[in-house]
């Protein structure tokens, strides 16, 4: 069946209406800016109105009276003449849309044919509406579908930036980060294959690849080699078909024929490539976006210095309190203004919604910053204790939502490293911003119990709760990583952390972290700095049961 968008359709449905009329030819003519024109017509070769014909539909088309007047012969498609034009209004809901016109060749005109073509004209008006409204329909779809695209595709570069510049400041092996940075490119973007190449002395050298063959891994920085000499020179992207370059050059992947070459800084180029289609603007614009997140690994991967391991420890730890909380809230940020460039470019009604969004999303990071300060306070040598610290994080939640909010403090108080005093108040400040902002409770409940072995902190609500398994099982590919970060805290500290919740039941963060000795504590800072992507994050089920997963499973294999 063919759409009433279709030139088939319409065809069809004129030659139905001119049999029905006895009618030679028949054709819709609607009015516009420049004057009549022919929507659709059948035996009518002519697509503009003049003379006595035009004059008299204008007419028609500003009173809605019927017409008939002599036009002269009009030569018909199919060779034969007619001299009379006969003309009624299309009317639609009581508005005129435009005008029948109908010719009549080797016989006279009857009575009862300028009825018969207002009716005729009433179902031309019918059809009309039904086409205009399946078209907005249709556009409307696109548009939707249109939106919804933009928003995954935003929703993929926010996890990719944010991932890539967790690796930049939180990873310890270099070339696993590098391997795992080319992976993600290629599996959540959707290249054929992804290259990252460092610059070192008119060389580039492969570090790390996916989707090519294991022979070359060298190319020579030629001035020849165009592509290249641009994207180093010029520090801007380049994009192409590799069908479209004289020589195929040596960093140039086996598969997909169209390349995107983008600058590290200036420590090498990235060079993704696929066989879908072309690289747009847009692609260029946010692989530029990625080769400056890129640049923080290179950097790792080509620095000599020698970096006392406390200091190195200690700046993975604010490194990581930044990055878990202001470096995603800046990335959100980021996208709302680009979704609001977007939105005055194509659509300026969509320019107030994306506007809220962005200044709801400043906010919270600049509530986030003034949290971080505050927290930075309450760690510096010789600050408050850890009760005290809590009872304040217990303070700021009832003010800030008004919630009833209880703190328990049971057995033995005992001195407690600053190690295990900072994991302790970060798990809790992020567990209480959690029951803000997710769990929609009335009130929550803070407990430290100094035990025999170590030192036991919970944080329990009364909210709406949550199927643990389906929610933390796409945490990371969501951006949600509060509860990695509450993990790594635990586990940097030598202890655990354990999530239960049920729906309608209320949610439990539990942390246990023992009493160490100053090497357990030295051993645990050495090792802080492991990437979520190496370990696996135990979630405890419902049944009890502790279900591993890692975060590449969950992102490659959805």
């Amino acid at each position: 069946m063919s759409s009433r968008s279709s030139a088939d359709f319409w065809s069809a449905r004129l030659a139905h209406l001119a049999a029905l009329g006895r009618l030679d030819g028949i054709a819709i003519v609607l009015p516009g800016q420049s004057g009549l024109s022919t929507y659709v017509s059948h035996n009518i070769p002519q697509s503009s109105w003049d003379g006595p014909a035009g004059e008299a539909l204008i007419r028609v088309v500003q009173t809605g009276s019927t017409e008939q007047v002599q036009n002269g012969a009009l030569q018909l498609g199919d060779g034969r003449e007619a001299q009379t034009l006969l003309a009624a209004p299309i009317v639609w809901r009581d508005q005129i849309a435009g005008a029948l016109a109908a010719f009549v060749a080797g016989r006279e005109i009857r009575d009862d044919d300028l009825p018969t073509l207002t009716r005729l004209a009433e179902l031309a008006g019918i059809e009309l509406a039904e086409a205009n409204a399946l078209w907005r329909s249709s556009k409307t779809t696109q548009e939707i579908e249109a939106r919804l695209h933009q928003a995954e595709d935003d929703r993929k570069q926010a996890m990719v930036l944010f991932e890539l510049s967790r690796l930049a400041t939180l990873g310890t092996d270099v070339e696993s980060d590098l391997d795992g940075a080319a992976m993600m490119l290629a599996g959540a973007l959707g290249h054929d294959a992804v290259g990252i190449w460092a610059l070192s002395e008119h060389k580039l050298r492969r570090r790390a690849a996916t989707g090519y063959d294991k022979g070359t891994s060298e190319a020579l920085v030629d001035e020849a080699d165009t592509v290249l000499a641009t994207v180093l020179r010029e520090k801007r992207a380049a994009r192409g078909s590799f069908t479209e370059l004289r020589t195929m050059p040596s960093w140039a992947p086996p598969r997909g024929p169209n390349f995107l070459v983008t600058p590290i800084g200036a420590l090498g180029v990235l060079v993704t490539a696929r066989a879908s289609g072309p690289y747009s603007e847009d692609d260029a614009d946010f692989s530029l976006s990625v080769g400056e997140y890129l640049v923080g690994l290179l950097q790792r991967s080509t620095s000599t210095d020698v970096v006392d391991q406390g200091v190195a420890a200690e700046r993975r730890k604010i490194a990581q309190e930044l990055h878990d909380g202001l470096a995603q809230e800046l990335t959100g940020v980021v996208l709302a203004l680009e979704g609001c460039q977007r939105a005055l470019d194509k659509d300026p009604a969509l320019l107030g919604p994306q506007l809220a969004k962005a200044s709801r999303d400043a906010r919270a990071t600049l509530m986030d910053v003034r949290q971080y300060m505050t927290a930075l306070r309450q760690s510096e040598t010789g600050g408050l204790n850890l009760p005290v610290t809590l009872g304040r994080l217990v303070d700021d939640l009832r003010r800030q939502t008004g919630l009833h909010v209880q703190m328990e403090e049971t057995g033995q108080s005992r001195a407690l490293d600053a190690v295990v005093e900072r994991a302790i108040i970060r798990i809790v400040g992020e567990a209480l911003r959690n029951v803000a902002q997710h769990a929609g409770a009335t009130t929550a409940k803070v407990g430290l119990l100094y035990d025999q072995d170590g030192v036991v902190v919970t944080v329990e609500d009364d909210g709406k709760g949550f199927d643990v398994d389906e929610t933390f099982r796409g945490a990371e590919d969501r951006g949600h990583f509060g509860v990695v970060g509450m993990r790594e805290r635990a586990e940097a500290a030598g202890g655990h952390l354990v999530v239960r919740s049920e729906p309608g039941k209320g949610s439990i963060v539990r942390s246990s972290i023992p009493y160490m000795s100053e090497s357990m504590r030295l051993a645990s800072e050495a090792n802080y700095g492991r990437r979520s992507t190496d370990v696996v994050v135990p979630i405890e089920t419902t049944d009890g049961t502790a279900q591993p997963v890692g975060f590449f499973a969950r992102l490659f294999g959805r």
